[in-house]
């Protein structure tokens, strides 16, 4: 059964949550600033063998109705799709064969876009958010912005995912073990280096930076890079070298602000 949670064309419904309707507000800005036709955001949780998922559309109601009276769940390949082994998708990548085509032809012949990515978000532990940017874009065009604007595309996906877990994870999180390369980066972010220096640093890229601190975030149950670092610090997580610039900057203290 497929579990949405529908904001028709970006409005919340009268049964709409305070918390669903902050999440709305975030999922407008992410709009307002990638242009996006629709953004959609989908949640799948790994953490059993059958994982569960929900789905945040903001698609005009007629055409979920009709997504969900033809099947098309059943073999829509968004549903299937492991998003854990994918950063992001094309859509013409994703709807281009057999049923999944047909899904697609039905998407476009009802003017909602003809171009779309969604982008993997590693939200902590099992927890993966999914970003979908729906664009009227022609194919050719579409080729050029995707160049220009992935880096956007993939701030903006963070920053959703970001909203979400603030908003909901409250309730999930649990004492959770960090894993060597979170410590490691966690370490070099304590360190002042960049996204990008921690990438050289340690062999990866920055998006994969960027995703570990996200994990490490989620499981300290800090909103930010800042708090998460101090927090790793006072819980002994990381430990820092005398001249690193966290240790320099309390050296440097005055006594009267100690």
């Amino acid at each position: 059964m497929l579990n949405v949670v529908v904001f028709p064309d970006f409005e919340a419904t009268v049964a709409a949550t305070k918390t669903e309707r902050q999440l709305l507000d975030a999922i407008r800005t992410i709009r307002k600033s990638t242009g996006a036709t629709f953004v959609n955001l989908s949640v799948f949780d790994h953490a059993t063998e059958v994982p569960s998922a929900i789905h945040y559309l903001t698609y005009p109601i007629g055409w979920i109705s009709n997504y969900v009276r033809n099947n098309y769940p059943g073999f829509d390949p968004f549903q299937t799709t492991d998003f854990r082994r994918v950063g992001h998708v094309d859509w013409q990548d994703l709807y281009s064969e057999g049923i999944a085509a047909e899904i697609f032809r039905s998407f476009t012949e009802s003017g909602l876009g003809r171009n779309g990515i969604s982008l993997t978000i590693h939200a902590g532990k099992e927890l993966y958010c999914v970003v979908s940017l729906v664009f009227r874009t022609g194919d050719e065009l579409w080729i050029r912005q995707k160049q220009v604007a992935m880096a956007l595309y993939r701030r903006e996906a963070h920053r959703l995912a970001e909203a979400y877990t603030d908003l909901h994870g409250n309730q999930q999180r649990r004492p959770m073990r960090l894993t060597a390369r979170e410590l490691d980066v966690l370490r070099n972010a304590a360190m002042g280096k960049t996204d990008e220096q921690i990438g050289h640093q340690l062999g990866i890229g920055k998006w994969t930076v960027v995703s570990h601190l996200q994990s490490a975030k989620y499981k300290l149950g800090c909103s930010n890079r800042t708090s998460a670092v101090v927090k790793a610090i006072s819980n002994g997580l990381i430990v820092l070298k005398m001249n690193s610039p966290i240790s320099e900057s309390a050296n440097n203290q005055s006594p009267n602000s100690r």
